[in-house]
């Protein structure tokens, strides 16, 4: 098993726990083992850009665009996207502007409180959050989502899980809100949370049997079931190529001794992120 690849997975698992800096740690473990592996910086770069450590995701990038000639189309869209990070202050900067303009617009102070999260501002991002719920209405359930979406970036689970709750109230069918109450129950470690919220997922829903598939992969890594893991995220990936039942996939390699596999796992999860 490549020290590398077993750091990134680390990474993932951190990145997922919401514990950017960890993560980016780990991260910058896996470059110091594997400098002139072009795949190790491109999932470098990956995690980087997720965990908004957008300087270096460009620097890995660099290094990835060096190595691997042949990716340059897709590593300089990546490229375009963490450069488009380091403007968010300009970006949040004019969504101030605007919400001068409409104070009341719950769409917009929702817009503004996703900016301030990605630059890490979490305090600034749940007070606005808070502004624009005490704008919308209670019976509407997009905010509802994206509170919670932005929320759970900020770090405040508790906070998404009471709005993930309440948009479950609004329309128990969408499977949206049961798989993201899942997916918070095992970043908290609640196992029987996350079964239970698993459950619920409509899987007749779009993109409902995936959902559930991917949750059933982490429930198995949970518990060290690395062969039934990986059996979920292949059915989540029978929907689509998607980074997360990807690296999941990856992950649940590393464990079993299959490095090479693993290694593109992670190839094709930072193509599906693009």
């Amino acid at each position: 098993m490549r020290p590398a690849l077993r750091h990134l997975a680390r990474a993932v698992d951190l990145a997922r726990a919401g514990r950017p800096g960890s993560a980016r740690l780990a991260v910058a473990e896996a470059l110091a083992l594997a400098p002139a592996d072009g795949v190790v910086q491109l999932a470098a770069a990956h995690l980087l850009h997720v965990t908004r450590d957008y300087q270096r995701g460009l620097a890995a990038l660099a290094a990835a665009r060096r190595l691997l000639p042949a990716a340059a189309p897709r590593i300089l869209r990546r490229a375009a996207a963490c450069a488009e990070g380091l403007g968010w202050e300009r970006e949040v900067a004019a969504a101030d502007r605007a919400a001068a303009l409409a104070p009341r617009w719950a769409a917009l102070q929702l817009e503004r409180a996703g900016i301030l999260a990605r630059l890490g501002r979490d305090h600034d991002a749940r007070a606005a959050v808070l502004e624009a719920m005490s704008l919308a209405p209670a019976d509407a359930r997009p905010p509802r989502c994206e509170a919670a979406r932005v929320l759970t970036r900020a770090g405040d689970l508790p906070g998404a899980a009471a709005h993930w709750h309440a948009a479950h109230a609004l329309d128990p069918s969408a499977c949206d809100a049961p798989a993201a109450l899942a997916d918070l129950a095992l970043r908290t470690g609640d196992l029987a949370a996350a079964r239970a919220w698993t459950a619920r997922i409509t899987t007749s829903a779009p993109d409902g049997a995936a959902a559930a598939a991917f949750l059933h992969g982490l429930m198995a890594m949970s518990e060290g079931t690395c062969p039934e893991a990986l059996a979920h995220f292949d059915a989540a990936l029978a929907a689509g190529e998607r980074a997360g039942p990807l690296l999941g996939r990856a992950e649940a390699l590393l464990r079993l001794g299959r490095a090479a596999e693993a290694h593109a796992a992670v190839t094709r999860a930072c193509a599906a992120a693009e």
